[in-house]
């Protein structure tokens, strides 16, 4: 190296620690250099110290004045070199220490004092939150539930609620459809019993119509027979399930609605967790009173003296039907009655009879007498009209028992598809909310130690302010 005195721009060096310059030998020791208006207090040194242009000589104290600069604004100066010592060089340049020193150069100066605590304010934060993790904890284990409010999982308690009203309204539906099993079980009990009374009444029917039996046997007979009939009329009248008459027994009229008297009842059962989901369940009526009777259409056609189809010509043999009595036919010489329906008359001349004609012919309604009327075995007539009113009855009574097996077999089948519907859907919503204990109980067994830890922390931290008393003595 080149010393002051080799440089041209008169720049003043003081070296340190001693170099030699590389063209008069002449040593230094520490360094002030003036450069061109720049100054700078840490660097490396240049390679050569006679020219500007040169990289920064940066240390303690060094202050830069170009030579082009007025005499009155250059200044050299000196500062008094650190205490020398086995490790000077790596306190003036922590740079050497590498890493660990650079990073040792900028930490940052902890200053002694009271009245704000780092530590105790960290410790604060981890203790509440291992509190309200063990809180938590606590609150699914002892109610069971993952999900106890909005704020542990808003999407899962929206899911899991609609899921909630699923199930309960599905269970409802089975408890409904299960009362809609025992109250059609109700009815065809009743129904089961009616056709006893009937085949009763007809097995005293076919023995009135027997010639063996004079008026004291057959008034006999018919005494069982009101009886029985009453019986009939009383079940049908009372039988109710709840409250609710199952059967109308109102006066029959097929032309009416389903379900509004004279054309049976309907019950409906709602059978599913929402609207519409529903079965009903119709019973036909069972008019005890009597019912209105209407014809198709047709005419009176008057009977022929022969050459007609059989039952048509004078002589001729015709079972009286309703069409008969509800149009007004004439049959065995006077006008046919209720009386006379099921009976069979010997056609004479001037009679006629019911013909259908859907093209010119017309309808008739006659009403109907009820069973007490119907059912009548004192004459050996009227016992064989009996088997047929019996007949009939008893296959309406059929019908409905029929209608009501079907409406039981198909609520029992929506109880059990119901049942399979819930319980897949409470399994499912169980995995949404229910908490698992396995899970939550290591959780809580970690909350546990870390609110402990973190308390213990907490009042480590707050002790530690009481060293500060010892600067005080």
């Amino acid at each position: 190296m080149r010393c002051d005195t080799a440089a041209e721009g008169k720049i003043e060096r003081i070296w340190y620690p001693p170099r030699t310059c590389s063209q008069c030998g002449k040593k230094g020791k520490r360094v002030v250099k003036t450069v061109a208006g720049r100054q700078n207090i840490s660097g490396r040194r240049p390679a050569c110290i006679t020219r500007a242009h040169d990289a920064p000589v940066r240390g303690p104290g060094t202050r830069w004045v170009g030579p082009d600069l007025p005499a009155d604004r250059r200044a050299t100066f000196s500062l008094k070199p650190p205490r020398a010592g086995p490790l000077s060089h790596l306190a003036a340049r922590p740079s050497a220490l590498g890493a660990a020193g650079k990073a040792a150069a900028n930490w940052r100066t902890h200053m002694t004092v009271i009245g704000t605590n780092i530590a105790s304010l960290r410790a604060t934060n981890a203790s509440t939150s291992a509190n309200m993790a063990l809180q938590t904890s606590m609150e699914r284990l002892s109610t069971g539930k993952r999900i106890n409010s909005a704020k542990d999982d808003a999407a899962g308690l929206a899911i899991s609620t609609n899921m909630n009203a699923q199930v309960r309204g599905m269970n409802q539906a089975i408890r409904n459809a299960n009362d809609g099993i025992s109250l059609a079980q109700t009815a065809e009990g009743a129904l089961g019993e009616v056709s006893n009374m009937l085949q009763r009444i007809r097995e005293l029917s076919v023995q009135s119509a027997s010639g063996t039996y004079g008026t004291d046997d057959r008034a006999n007979l018919q005494a069982e027979v009101s009886q029985l009939t009453s019986q009939i009329s009383d079940t049908l009248a009372n039988t109710k399930f709840n409250g609710v008459p199952l059967f109308d027994t109102t006066l029959g009229d097929s032309t009416k609605a389903a379900g509004t008297a004279g054309n049976g009842t309907k019950t409906t059962i709602q059978t599913g967790a929402d609207s519409g989901l529903t079965v009903d369940i119709n019973i036909g009526n069972l008019s005890t009173v009597g019912s209105n009777y209407t014809t198709a259409k047709g005419k009176l056609t008057t009977v022929v003296a022969s050459g007609g189809a059989a039952g048509t010509n004078v002589n001729d043999t015709r079972t009286v039907s309703k069409d008969d009595y509800a149009k007004g036919a004439k049959l065995g010489g006077a006008t046919v009655t209720e009386a006379d329906i099921g009976t069979v008359k010997t056609l004479q001349t001037g009679d006629n009879y019911f013909e259908a004609d859907a093209s010119t012919g017309t309808t008739a309604t006659k009403t109907l007498s009820g069973i007490a009327t119907q059912f009548d075995v004192g004459t050996a007539a009227k016992a064989s009209a009996t088997l047929g009113n019996v007949d009939t009855f008893q296959k309406t009574v059929s019908t409905v028992r029929a209608n009501l097996g079907a409406a039981q077999n198909r609520l029992q089948s929506v109880v059990n598809n119901l049942t399979t519907n819930s319980t897949n859907l409470s399994d499912a919503k169980s995995r949404i909310e229910d908490a698992d204990f396995s899970t939550e109980t290591t959780a809580l067994a970690k909350a546990q130690i870390l609110s402990q830890a973190s308390t213990a922390m907490l009042a480590q931290a707050n002790q530690s302010q009481q060293g500060v008393l010892k600067l005080l003595q």
